[in-house]
């Protein structure tokens, strides 16, 4: 009885409960993100202090995010997201992680949908989905609000290959144009994607089986040149925007600087890092342990962490392969994961980590299939041991989940990120930089400096860190000591142009009021470019300042004969006048600034009281 009412519960509502079990494990999980803020390392140049996404959704706006190569990227549907976001919710972080979690349960819902439509195999299906839900690898993906173009793209690749399920059963032009206009919109969301075209003949290959036949449960693969040269064919309007895309994000990062060059970094150290990240992947798979938002590049690996390595790969790709014909989905799985990860893995080196969790968003979800098919083939033949798998996979999720509660609580603002990644990880100069930026931020410069100090052992020669120290040295009064980080930073911050260096260091130190060393540095400045106004107008006022009078007039008359539109140098030529008991060419000094800027109150004020202390004195005469 109660199994007549089980089969009649899995035949009408199994994959309803599968999917509400689903849905509400994965908001679960990440429920906390809504009492999460945004962190430094990225979301101020995507939301916080983006001007043009802090609008909402304009028409200007939706014309920037198709037309921007900002930040390195062209993706115009995950700029249209984040307005969508400021439009709904505002700058209040909440909203913006909710709309993440939300879109990480539509993945993992599509993800078991598809899988379950394809093979029929609703065990295996739902145990992929509930990993790839449950995952702490997932994390940065759902918790880091910029990276809302990797859960975006996901939606659109799952989203297409469903489609692409139901064009392959029945064909027409309209389904077909829906698989290519839903691979069009995950390339204008992040373009990992390229891969897409490679994953759908995968797909043919298995659990679609277009390119092989099963007789007594045993997969025929047989390569048939006519039936692949029609599926190849068949997926060219997709390779041809793979080509497009490619080209365009090798252009926007090149021009954007994103990308390091071989000089930085050989095509030696680039494969090397190839074969660690790889297996690296699947030790955090399996173990995942010390994830942190940016890992380092290590100066030395251990010649067996490279042999180890190398015999991963090799040891999984023989397996698959020799089980190509009995266990077709280990071949898929594996090919999954090593292609889905070829724009990532940093043969062409895109900024300065070696690797990423989010890395494997998309990609782990062929070692889930391997896993889950895995599993239920194991039990099939020793089925005295299927209650032992059943408990083991209840216990990977279980664990699964606390770690990924865990791993969400690290997101919650940029200081708890950085100190968690200084903690978990070795050399990492950016978390210190990051970490001691998101600490100016908030007054704690002593400890900033410390944290800059740490990052520049790492990369002594890092320019934005030597700025960042820089900055927090200034802000403690101590410039003499500041300036050779500044020196430093020139390349960065300058592009090389000591002139434009030595000024400001001259207005830092003229803020200080250091007065004679500013002007040692403004000199060096005028030595390069003696054609630049502001230059010699804050000569003039340093001049000024130390009662130079005769040398602050003449940097002050070089300032206006280069600019005579600007109405500061003759306001600071009317207070040196007025020094001097020039009081008529002082006046007319002070009239002339008054003229170019008429609503200043400053100007008025020192014109007035200039008449007032004229008249006084023709009074007393």
């Amino acid at each position: 009885m109660i199994k007549t009412v089980w089969n009649q519960i899995q035949g009408r509502y199994l994959h309803l409960i599968i999917v509400v079990i689903l849905t509400l494990s994965t908001m679960s999980v990440y429920h906390q993100l809504r009492n999460n803020d945004f962190v430094s390392y990225d979301d101020y140049k995507y939301v916080t202090e983006n001007p043009n996404i802090a609008r909402g959704f304009t028409v200007d706006g939706v014309k920037w995010a198709f037309k921007t190569t900002y930040f390195s990227n062209w993706h115009p549907v995950t700029w249209l997201s984040h307005m969508l976001d400021i439009q709904l919710y505002g700058m209040h972080p909440r909203g913006h992680h909710v709309t993440s979690v939300i879109i990480h349960m539509l993945n993992t819902l599509l993800l078991y949908l598809f899988l379950s439509r394809t093979t029929a195999k609703v065990w295996q299906s739902a145990f992929v989905a509930s990993l790839f839900a449950l995952h702490p690898l997932a994390v940065e993906s759902v918790a880091w609000v910029s990276e809302r173009k990797n859960l975006l793209v996901t939606f659109f690749w799952l989203t297409a290959m469903t489609a692409y399920v139901s064009y392959v059963r029945s064909p027409n032009a309209a389904k077909y144009l829906a698989v290519l206009t839903l691979f069009a919109l995950g390339i204008m969301s992040k373009p990992m994607i390229v891969t897409f075209p490679f994953t759908l003949l995968l797909l043919d290959y298995w659990p679609l089986g277009r390119l092989s036949s099963v007789e007594n449960g045993i997969y025929k693969f047989k390569i048939d040149r006519s039936r692949l040269t029609a599926l190849i064919i068949e997926k060219i309007p997709f390779f041809v925007l793979t080509i497009a895309s490619s080209v365009i994000t090798v252009f926007v990062q090149r021009k954007g600087g994103a990308m390091v060059s071989i000089k930085s970094l050989s095509i030696a150290s680039r494969m090397l890092n190839v074969i660690i990240s790889y297996a690296g992947y699947i030790r955090k798979m399996l173990w995942p342990t010390d994830l942190a938002a940016f890992y380092p590049y290590l100066k030395d690996h251990s010649i067996w962490e490279i042999i180890i390595s190398v015999l991963v790969l090799l040891i999984v790709t023989i397996f698959a392969l020799w089980r190509i014909r009995h266990n077709p989905y280990i071949l898929m799985g594996w090919c999954w994961f090593l292609g889905t990860l070829v724009p990532v893995i940093q043969i062409v080196q895109v900024g300065v980590a070696p690797m990423a969790d989010r890395y494997t968003y998309v990609p782990i979800i062929g070692l889930f299939i391997i896993i889950a098919w895995g599993i239920a083939d194991l039990s099939g033949k020793w089925r005295s041991l299927r209650t032992v798998f059943t408990a083991s996979s209840v216990v990977v999720l279980m664990t699964f989940t606390m770690y990924t509660w865990r791993q969400t609580e690290y997101w919650r603002d940029s200081f708890a990120l950085y100190e968690h990644a200084i903690h978990v990880t070795k050399y990492n100069y950016v978390a210190h930089n990051n970490y001691g930026q998101a600490l100016m931020k908030a007054g704690l410069v002593d400890e900033a400096i410390t944290h800059f100090a740490e990052g520049l052992k790492v990369m002594p020669f890092s320019e934005e860190i030597n700025y960042n120290m820089w900055l927090a040295l200034s802000r403690k009064g101590k410039s003499a000591e500041a300036q050779q980080y500044l020196l430093k930073s020139a390349a960065l911050w300058f592009g090389g142009d000591k002139a434009t260096l030595y000024k400001q260091i001259a207005i830092d130190l003229l803020n200080q009021k250091n007065y004679k060393e500013s002007i040692d540095y403004f000199l060096r400045s005028a030595l390069i470019n003696n054609k630049d106004a502001d230059l010699f107008r804050d000569l003039g006022f340093a001049l000024s300042a130390l009662k130079r009078y005769d040398q602050a007039l003449a940097s002050l008359d070089k300032s206006i004969s280069l600019d005579a539109t600007k109405w500061q140098p003759y306001y600071n030529k009317g207070l040196v006048l007025k020094e001097l008991s020039q009081y008529g060419e002082a006046e007319a000094q002070f009239t002339k600034a008054l003229t170019l800027n008429p609503n200043s109150e400053l100007v008025s004020t020192a014109l007035d009281n200039l008449r007032k202390e004229r008249h006084g004195k023709a009074q007393v005469r």
